[in-house]
């Protein structure tokens, strides 16, 4: 009978810990994402997040968002001590670190953004593209 009852009690353990999602624990998750929509219709907006990596080393090279019709990796920098906003071909995240998307930082430019469904929603749907082909789903808030 103890036999059993230990062989039972790893066994909630094991669906304990696989309903938590620790065994997922290697895989990128997107925290506290939002977008900012364009003050003025026909201009780009900006999408902000935090890319947590638990695993090996990489680089976020794409990002692509139905609600836009071209998505681009941005970055803001000194150039001539005057601050400025470039395009950026990979965001780098270290092994076990994260990478803030932020204002005035890493962002995600939005261009010819669909104006009708924008005004509708109150979320977006975003997916990065991962060096090596891995891909992470996210929905941002829309902060009007």
């Amino acid at each position: 009978m103890t036999a059993m009852k230990y062989g039972f009690s790893r066994l909630v353990l094991l669906v304990a810990f696989l309903w938590s999602g620790a065994a997922l624990a290697g895989e990128p998750a997107i925290s506290d994402a939002w977008l900012r929509p364009p003050a003025v219709a026909g201009r780009p907006g900006a999408l902000y997040f935090t890319l947590i990596n638990p695993g090996p080393a990489t680089a976020i090279v794409a990002v692509k968002a139905p609600i836009a019709g071209r998505a681009e990796l941005h970055a803001h920098g000194m150039a001539g001590g005057i601050m400025r906003m470039r395009k950026v071909e990979r965001v780098e995240v270290a092994a076990g670190g994260q990478v803030q998307f932020q204002p005035h930082g890493y962002h995600v430019m939005l261009f010819n953004l669909d104006e009708a469904k924008l005004g509708a929603a109150a979320d977006v749907s975003f997916t990065l593209l991962l060096e090596g082909g891995a891909k992470v789903a996210g929905q941002a808030a829309i902060k009007r």
